[in-house]
């Protein structure tokens, strides 16, 4: 029962955002009057866009995760995975879902508060994206060390792969390097109010994987040298 927690929640997940639109579609009235003739429409449906496409986005993902894990079992032929590869690619899809109903409840809250601009809206799902990949990257930091090339989910570069000490060095820096980018990121989320927090959170994991490939590759060339 354990190993289907993470797909019952992910489902949960993915619908969760269209009832939660429902019930506030019907209690947001059409349009409102200003006084005299003059009223503005809320665009009370555009509150079901983004759940709607968080179920077909849900069900996308869930699809290619699924054939790209099919893919690396069969890549892997006979070796026995670790007992919580499965574990570790259900609690990803969570994860995954789990940002995207944080950017529909922002969709659905900048709707109902009648934020015509769209200003106010933008800058909470800035905020809210880059406290969601602080994190993940925190969440990454603490699984990284127990990855091993067996692993459905890790760093896999062609260095990586091909040497033993790459991998163990890549895993064991980047795991500090991914919760210093996370903490990072949700500082940015609770001091900033534009979208210098996300850009800023996205430029910090660009450049933890930037350094980590090249590390890899150093790291992998310099074993020739010894």
């Amino acid at each position: 029962m354990r190993s289907k927690v993470p797909g019952i929640l992910y489902w949960i997940l993915a619908i969760l955002p269209l009832p939660v639109a429902l019930i506030l579609y019907l209690l947001t009235p059409g349009a409102y009057n200003l006084g005299g003739d003059i009223t503005v429409s809320t665009s009370r449906w555009q509150m079901l866009i983004a759940p709607v496409a968080n179920i077909v986005l849900g069900g996308l993902f869930y699809g290619l995760t699924n054939l790209l894990s099919s893919s690396f079992r069969k890549r892997m032929e006979a070796q026995i995975l670790p007992p919580d590869a499965d574990a570790f690619l259900g609690w990803f899809r969570v994860y995954i879902i789990a940002f995207l109903d944080v950017l529909c409840f922002c969709s659905i809250y900048g709707y109902y508060s009648l934020d015509f601009s769209g200003s106010a809206t933008t800058v909470l799902m800035c905020r809210a994206a880059a406290a969601m990949l602080g994190v993940g990257g925190i969440a990454a930091g603490r699984i990284l060390p127990r990855c091993t090339k067996r692993s459905i989910l890790a760093l896999r570069w062609s260095y990586t792969e091909k040497s033993d000490e790459a991998w163990y060095q890549v895993h064991k820096h980047g795991a500090r390097l991914f919760f210093l980018a996370g903490a990072f990121s949700v500082l940015c989320a609770a001091a900033m109010v534009s979208v210098q927090a996300l850009i800023l959170s996205f430029l910090a994991f660009v450049l933890v994987l930037v350094f980590l490939y090249l590390y890899s590759r150093y790291i992998y060339f310099n074993s020739f040298r010894g």
